[in-house]
């Protein structure tokens, strides 16, 4: 088995469009299923790139890299 090389750290602002890119895409995915249109519309605002970046910078945001 392959060993891969993970990593948990503080996110930068270099990992904001990552990890909004991600937020909306489960977002999208998943919330439809349990909730209705305006509130799925609602989390996409809530968790904007602009609100990901002031996270961020207040230190809020972790990373989980798996590389390998």
């Amino acid at each position: 088995m392959e060993r891969k090389n993970i990593e948990y750290r503080k996110a930068t602002i270099a990992d904001a469009k990552t990890v909004c890119d991600i937020v909306q895409d489960t977002i999208a995915i998943m919330y439809p299923h349990f909730y209705p249109q305006a509130v799925v519309d609602f989390f996409c605002r809530l968790h904007s790139i602009h609100n990901i970046k002031k996270d961020i910078q207040e230190e809020k945001t972790d990373v989980l890299c798996v590389d390998g």
